[in-house]
């Protein structure tokens, strides 16, 4: 059973609580789009939805969210969330209500939608998620016009957009991720409402806004979305280090970076970038993040020596402020360490291409590599060359089985430290370039001090 027929089964399951579908899923299904999620809302308090699903063989309940009406419903591992309608008041702590009040009132109102769906679409964020769909009666339930404004690309908070972001500023950083996935337009009072409130936003656990820039930078029109933040001041507020990319020290030479500053050219990025990975779609966003720090003009040229390797810094500081986990930060920073190497690959001898390859994060650096050079000099050279080693050197010579290692040095009477670590370095570097295996063994036997 897919996510879509589990839907159905738990609205049938619900039918005497005036269920309907709500959100994403249903506003996906009005672009003819396939929904990921599935979320229900109904009339069925917390303990209604448990009786009902406890006597179903296959279901558990998650208890998560049982102040606010919610159940977790998950059966073969998928999960469908079922809400109770709700009224919202008061958010003394920017995401939280102060109280939570279940609507269960379903009398028509004037456009025959139950009361309890057009109270409970008053407290959602915009137009087009507030969109709900009768199951049973096949009907679409429209409390807030959001299907005109979604058929029409316009994005809209639902009241005035200053409530939506009083009471959960996160809300700025989600208006942009919806506003560039649907390509949307926005008027001017809800462009003056962000701007005027994204200072709101630094009340947002460091967590909630990495989770949102990371769907930002890995949706549509990536590039775009930042451009908006830098305008509405959103972007000095949660990336303090992008926005100076486009300062007086993010300036490039034209020779080389015919569009602009820093920050135009890793937008420019960003938007050509197909389906990233988090990795790829942040090492993006950060592979020139210290082209400002390390600015200087030499005999009228701009130059940024050693950017590569500051950037890998304040990249892993900037994503550990977010809380990204350790693997995503080791992973981002190796990008953004290595993103100029790919300029001397051509040069470059056997061992150290066949190490560039050998690592987990190469098909990323890769990719960040064409991105760079396309919307730059336009010099694919290296990129074509690295495509090409990759496929023509077999993976058992990239990652081999070493003919020698640590122990055997030990045992050859090298104590464990640097002078070992360095002597292994030399004699795999051997083994990479084609040394064979008795050189590599005459080599570590002249190694051993006497």
């Amino acid at each position: 059973m897919n996510a879509s027929c589990l839907s159905l089964e738990v609205c049938a399951k619900l039918r005497d609580y005036t269920p309907r579908l709500v959100g994403g899923c249903v506003r996906d299904a009005q672009l003819s789009k396939i929904p990921k999620d599935f979320d229900i809302v109904s009339t069925a308090t917390f303990e209604q939805v448990k009786s009902i699903f406890s006597k179903i063989d296959g279901y558990t309940i998650l208890e998560v969210g049982k102040a606010f009406g919610i159940t977790i419903l998950v059966f073969n591992g998928i999960q469908i969330e079922v809400a109770a309608y709700r009224k919202e008041t008061g958010y003394s702590d920017s995401r939280h209500p102060d109280k939570v009040e279940f609507i269960t009132d379903t009398t028509p109102s004037k456009d025959g939608i139950p009361l309890c769906v057009v109270e409970d679409s008053k407290r959602r964020d915009l137009t087009f998620n507030a969109l709900y769909y009768d199951l049973e009666n096949s009907v679409l339930e429209d409390p807030q016009n959001g299907l005109a404004d979604l058929l029409s690309n316009t994005i809209r908070f639902i009241g005035t957009a200053m409530d939506r972001i009083i009471e959960d500023p996160l809300r700025l950083l989600r208006f942009v991720r919806f506003k560039f996935r649907f390509d949307c337009e926005v008027n001017y009072e809800t462009f003056k409402a962000i701007q005027t409130n994204v200072a709101m936003v630094k009340s947002v656990s460091a967590e909630r806004i990495g989770e949102e820039l990371t769907r930002i930078l890995t949706g549509k029109n990536a590039g775009d979305a930042m451009l908006f933040m830098q305008q509405t001041g959103l972007l000095e507020v949660v990336l303090p280090e992008v926005s100076k990319l486009c300062h007086d020290k993010g300036q490039q030479t034209r020779k080389f970076h015919p569009e602009g500053n820093v920050l135009a050219h890793t937008c420019f990025m960003l938007n050509g970038m197909r389906e990233p990975s988090p990795v790829l779609a942040w090492g993006v966003l950060l592979h020139d993040i210290a082209k400002p720090d390390t600015f200087k003009v030499i005999e009228g040229i701009i130059t940024n020596r050693g950017h590569a390797e500051l950037g890998a810094k304040m990249a892993e500081t900037i994503l550990k402020k977010l809380k990204f986990s350790n693997d995503l930060i080791d992973a981002v920073a190796v990008l953004v360490k290595y993103h100029m190497t790919f300029g001397s690959m051509t040069e470059m001898r056997l061992s150290k291409v066949k190490r560039m390859i050998s690592r987990d994060t190469f098909d990323d650096e890769l990719e960040l590599h064409r991105l760079d050079c396309r919307f730059s000099s336009g010099n694919l050279e290296n990129y074509f060359f690295a495509i090409k080693a990759r496929k023509e050197i077999p993976p058992e010579e990239v990652k081999p089985e070493w003919f020698i290692n640590g122990n055997d040095l030990i045992k050859m009477g090298m104590k464990t430290g640097q002078e070992l670590g360095a002597a292994l370095e030399r004699l795999h570097t051997m083994q990479l370039d084609g040394e064979n295996k008795e050189t590599i063994w005459k080599e570590a036997e002249s190694v051993i001090p006497l």
